[in-house]
């Protein structure tokens, strides 16, 4: 990692760490400010000034400052917010139950401050502990999106469920599962359609899990999904709800062959999102996190406006990205969503004039970047 770039070596005695964090810990009401204290002593702000000391011990003092309120920065920040500050909300702090002037930021950024190449969407989903008892509700077949709470709770990990729209499948005992519908990839899947030729439909991102032993449970390969209700009366899909259906390769290649409908009518998704329940009392399951507030349920009455803008997404690309990521958020609003703009006031990050919501936006955006856009 180190011959990567990623990590600077530094030799420094103990004594002088510690005179560094004891100059953090002044408090502005009780000393004078000089150069015995530091002026900003929030904890919040510790880790980062201790690096630029180092940085600065080293002769890279001036990248060090250069480097403030980059989105690794600010990420920092956030992270700090979180778990050093005792006046934080203390819902920030749960865990979903998936198995997995304000300024804004760009996404034109090329700078490589934060790198989340070897991020695992699906390291960090364990299953909570302080679930309701919710066994006499079931989901399946509801189309939810993620919280619009103005501090995202996929702001830290799990990003790319960040303005997630998900259908879910099946709600049984032991799990939940369900498609993010607003993910494209930039893998295309061949349709034969014989003397007709071939189409090409872009694979969309249902989720990290694409098979699990541990619940002998096997996954389809691909997930076809349209909203035709005349195919539906011809039996060619069965319906999963708010007026989606669910339907094989075979019924896809066959409505499309004999004209019936298009193959833009039709999404096809890869993998799918998992959450896992309490077998025994039946807690968490996707139920759980709705319940919490991770995500909130969509009114059918949006599914048409919804399901016509995604399907305006492009096959991912360098040059689709930014559109597809609008087209994504777009779909989130028209499920309800709001947005920073929208709202009476804003929230910013600690030390700094960007917009949590913003924040959070470019991480989703780096995430898509780095997991879905294979260069």
């Amino acid at each position: 990692m180190h011959d990567e770039g990623l990590w600077r070596i530094v030799s420094s005695d103990g004594d002088t760490i510690l005179e560094e964090l004891n100059l953090q810990r002044c408090e502005e009401d009780l000393l004078s400010v000089d150069e015995v204290c530091d002026v900003d002593s929030d904890s919040r702000n510790a880790g980062i000034h201790t690096w630029e000391m180092l940085m600065d011990m080293i002769g890279r003092g001036t990248e060090a400052k250069a480097s403030d309120d980059s989105f690794g920065d600010l990420m920092l920040k956030e992270w700090a917010t979180g778990a050093l500050s005792f006046v934080f909300d203390e819902r920030q702090r749960m865990s979903s139950n998936m198995i997995s002037e304000v300024s804004t930021i760009s996404l034109d950024q090329e700078d490589q401050d934060f790198d989340v190449s070897l991020y695992d969407p699906a390291s960090s989903m364990t299953m909570g502990t302080e679930i309701l008892q919710q066994s006499a509700k079931n989901a399946a077949g509801k189309l939810i999106r993620a919280s619009s709470a103005i501090r995202s709770p996929f702001l830290l990990s799990d990003q790319g469920y960040h303005k997630s729209l998900i259908l879910i499948l099946d709600d049984e005992e032991e799990f939940s599962n369900g498609v993010i519908l607003n993910h494209v990839t930039d893998s295309t899947y061949p349709l034969d359609l014989g003397n007709e030729g071939v189409v090409e439909l872009a694979i969309r991102y249902g989720g990290p899990v694409q098979e699990s032993a541990e619940d002998e449970m096997l996954l389809a390969d691909k997930i076809f999904l349209h909203t035709n209700k005349e195919l539906a009366e011809v039996e060619l899909g069965e319906l999963v709800g708010n007026g989606i259906y669910r339907c094989t390769e075979e019924e896809t290649i066959s409505a499309i062959s004999f004209g019936l409908a298009g193959s833009e009518e039709f999404m096809i998704i890869q993998g799918l999102s998992v959450w896992k329940k309490d077998g025994e009392s039946g807690k968490g399951g996707v139920i759980g996190d709705l319940d919490e507030g991770f995500f909130e349920s969509v009114s059918q009455i949006h599914v048409h406006d919804i399901w016509t803008t995604l399907m305006t997404q492009q096959k991912l690309s360098r040059e689709t990205l930014q559109e597809n990521v609008a087209l994504a958020q777009k779909a989130w609003r028209q499920a309800g969503g709001t947005i920073a703009d929208e709202r009476e006031s804003s929230t910013l990050v600690f030390g700094s004039n960007t917009d949590v919501a913003a924040l959070a936006d470019e991480a989703l955006a780096r995430w898509i970047k780095s997991f879905l856009l294979d260069e």
